[in-house]
This record gives structure tokens, sequence and C-alpha cells, in this order.
């Protein structure tokens, strides 16, 4: 029995030798492999100092309604009555984005809020943007620019208080 467990112990001692060996001698190498970085130019959007403004709506006794401005600036309503035409102030900010010339980018919409008015009146909800850049949101930054403009849409409520109401949001440009 001794026999058979030196017997044993020598075989596997022998074929652990023999794989360490092999594997010992199997080796290559490959040299000169090329590394490369691309910098390119931050991204950065200004801004024209355009209010999104919806201009002069008529407050309503009959349900909640809503005004849309088009990124182009037209005004739109699911309730005719409600728009003044006499009195159409309204008016989109204008934004140009600087970055990697041909670089494609997109843009989101963030802290989408409501607007405030005077004290007991109920806030307005400004929210379903859109770009002149088309339902994507996307652009191309051509000779390293590009500029578009933005809408929204309000809703009102039934009996909207009269007065001014203000909020705010932010536009953001991220490279795709």
């Amino acid at each position: 029995m001794i026999k058979k467990v030196f017997k044993i112990f020598g075989l596997t001692l022998i074929l652990c030798t023999v794989g360490i060996k092999s594997s010992g001698q199997n080796i290559a190498t490959v040299d000169n492999i090329t590394s490369s970085a691309l910098i390119i130019t931050p991204i950065s959007i200004s801004y024209d100092g355009t209010y999104l403004n919806f201009g002069s709506i008529v407050s309503l006794n009959s349900g909640s309604y809503s005004v849309t401005l088009s990124s182009e600036g037209v005004r739109t309503t699911d309730n005719e009555n409600s728009l003044v035409s006499a009195f159409n102030e309204s008016s989109v900010p204008s934004f140009t984005v600087y970055g990697q010339e041909d670089w494609t980018y997109k843009v989101t919409f963030e802290n989408v809020t409501t607007l405030v008015g005077p004290t007991g009146s109920t806030p307005m909800t400004l929210d379903s943007f859109t770009t002149t850049l088309g339902v994507t949101n996307r652009g191309i930054l051509t000779a390293g620019e590009n500029t578009f403009s933005v809408g929204a849409t309000l809703h009102l409520t039934s009996g909207q208080t009269s007065g001014e109401y203000i909020g705010s949001f932010s536009v953001i440009v991220a490279y795709e």
C-alpha cells in the first residue's frame, strides 16, 4: 500500500512539474502597440437673453386650457377665446452651442417648473419643450457652432388670476 501511495505521489509530482515547465515555455510578445487620444473642444452654450414669453392670454372660466408657443414663435391654443392677438408680445429664446466641429449634441431640459403669479393665484405648469432642431433635439456643430430656439406649452386653470407669472427652466447641451 505504501508503494502505491509513493507511485501516485511520484506520478502526480512528475505531471505537475511537466505542466509548470511547459507553461513557462509558451510566451509571446507584441511590441509597439499604438495608443491615441483625441482632445476635443469643450461644449458650451450662450443665451440671447430673450424670455420664453407666451404673450397676453385671457383668463377663462370654462375649464383648464393650454397655450403652446412653438420654437418658431407661433402661438396656438386648445381654446381660441384665450388668445389676444392685438397684444401678442410673445417671444422665444435663442441659444448658440459651441464645440468640436461637426460633432453632434443633444438638448435636454431640467428644472422644468411652474410659473408663479400674484398672491393666492394657481401656479401654471410649463412643459412639452420643443426646439428648432426637431423632435430629436439634436444638432450638428457645423463650423463648431449651431443655433436653436425653444418653445413650450403653458397650462392654465379655469379662472386663472390676472397678473404676471414668472418661472424658469434650464437648457442643457451634451455631446453624443
